[in-house]
């Protein structure tokens, strides 16, 4: 005989299950158990929002946060699937020795380590970090993470100054937009292009969302 037992609210519970054998007698089996609170939480509140800052591409940052077991009873905590999508933010999500699942006993804390590696550029973002707790979904806490980096670009690839008259000149402005996170000093070497081409700037410097325009004369 298999029972289920899937309190409504915490307490005891208890009651009696009469069993009628071979059509004769009966024997009555006292059945009991208790429901209790689910508690994980965060052994530090204030880790609540954990932030990982702007990180230089190339470079890393680390954060350690503890969750502890207020519940009486041992609780499966599983950090599999929200490992699985942070880990498209460049951030990996595991228990402190390796593994994303664990089993805490009541008042048992354990440490869970966050690295965020970018490979690329990111713009700030926030994710929250959610554990299957005894097949639950259970919310622990929000990181936040950016990757500044520079990044200059031209408005385009290829510029066309078309046919020209001998000894004439010819000039094209050329945008030049900073689209990182960083001031950017930019510098040109008109020894590249000479004696046919010429660019004037040929060094600047600009701030994060600012431009300005080269003019390139052939």
């Amino acid at each position: 005989v298999s029972l289920e037992f899937a309190p409504p609210i915490a307490g005891k519970f208890s009651t009696t299950l009469p069993f009628l054998i071979n059509g004769l007698w009966s024997v009555n089996v006292g059945i009991a158990g208790e429901g209790c609170e689910l508690r994980l939480e965060l052994v530090d509140p204030n880790q609540q929002q954990l932030t990982l800052g702007s990180v230089p591409l190339s470079q890393s940052a680390f954060r350690s946060v503890s969750i502890i077991n207020r519940s009486r009873r041992p609780v499966d905590v599983d950090l599999s699937a929200c490992a699985v999508k942070l880990r498209e933010r460049s951030i990996a999500l595991a228990f402190a020795g390796g593994g994303a699942e664990a089993t805490l006993r009541p008042r048992e804390s354990r440490a869970i380590e966050l690295r965020f590696a970018p490979n690329g550029r990111l713009p700030l973002f926030s994710d929250p970090v959610v554990a299957m707790v005894c097949g639950l979904p259970r919310p622990l806490l929000n990181v936040s993470a950016a990757c500044i980096a520079m990044e200059l670009e031209l408005e385009m690839e290829q510029l066309s100054f078309g046919q020209a008259t001998l000894h004439s000149r010819i000039t094209r402005p050329l945008m030049l937009q900073n689209k990182g996170d960083m001031p950017s000093t930019w510098k040109l070497d008109n020894s590249l292009i000479s004696p046919d081409f010429s660019v004037s700037p040929t060094e600047g410097y600009l701030q994060p969302n600012e431009d300005t325009n080269i003019e390139v004369t052939f």
